[in-house]
């Protein structure tokens, strides 16, 4: 199809922020003193705290992170990348994103975190296709969810060898067949 016009998937472009979020978090982990409450308040279990959008956290979350944030720096600079990215999707025009894209793109520039920095590079090469997102509002989730809905399926049910029965199971835990509806021979005399 020449004429379609390419548009980057919104979730796989923040799953890929995301991981480049953590592995600068473990970094960060990395360089704290051994034994240090900075380092019990940075572990792997916590993660999703950092990956989390302020507004979505809990108090004890909260309470948490800001724990964090009073005593570490990179993990503030950490936190103001992250929450400058989760409202870049957030905007109307693809011109004030780009002025975010900038402004997120100098912070990273400036703080040095090199996981954050690789997924930057990757991103601004891109720029082309996700503006575009801009323009279409377009995403790929509900054919990912289809999806996602057919390999649970094949799993549970180790295979199926009859493909109109596999299709109607699709159909049917997607939401497209309702049983209720299905016309019975009563009501069809």
């Amino acid at each position: 199809m020449p004429q379609a016009t390419h548009v980057l998937d919104r979730f796989h472009l923040m799953q890929n922020f995301e991981k480049a979020v953590n592995d600068t978090r473990i970094d960060l982990h990395e360089e704290q003193e051994k034994g240090s409450e900075m380092k019990r308040l940075t572990l792997g279990r916590y993660r999703f705290l950092f990956l989390k959008k302020a507004s979505r956290r809990t108090e004890q979350d909260r309470i948490h992170i800001d724990d964090v944030l009073k005593e570490n720096a990179g993990f503030v600079k950490l936190e103001l990348i992250k929450e400058h990215m989760l409202n870049f999707f957030e905007q109307q025009t693809e011109e004030e994103a780009f002025k975010i894209f900038e402004e997120i793109g100098d912070w990273i520039w400036q703080c040095r975190f090199t996981p954050v920095i690789k997924w930057y590079k990757e991103f601004e090469l891109n720029w082309n296709q996700i503006k575009n997102y801009f323009q279409y509002r377009v995403t790929s989730a509900l054919s990912e969810g289809i999806n996602n809905v057919i390999k649970m399926l094949k799993r549970r049910a180790f295979g199926y060898r009859n493909m109109e029965y596999f299709r109607l199971k699709i159909l049917q835990v997607c939401g497209y067949l309702n049983s209720r509806f299905i016309p019975t021979v009563d009501s069809m005399t």
